[in-house]
């Protein structure tokens, strides 16, 4: 599926996806120290349900493990959820 494709089938929840990674991973903080840090976590994030949502064609529900890249859960740039467990469920 090339990128037009992938964009045109995520329009039905580009609003839901944004909203979800935004609960998730909080508010851009618009700061020189943090906001490199929640760039990159929201990236993640972002490209994490859209995978999903492309695959299933819906949203994530339940605790998925969102792996940010190859080291510890918690190294840089901080962690995603619980340890990289995010329970879709708690987020509207």
């Amino acid at each position: 599926m090339n990128n037009t494709n992938k964009e045109n089938a995520l329009v039905p929840f580009r609003s839901a996806i944004d909203s979800l990674a935004e609960s998730i991973v909080g508010k851009n903080p618009h700061h020189v120290i943090s906001g490199p840090a929640w760039a990159i976590k929201h990236r993640i994030v972002i490209n994490y349900i859209e995978a999903y949502v492309l695959e299933n064609k819906e949203l994530p529900t339940g605790i998925h493990f969102i792996r940010k890249f190859k080291g510890r859960p918690n190294a840089y740039p901080g962690p995603i959820g619980e340890r990289g467990f995010v329970n879709f469920d708690n987020f509207e």
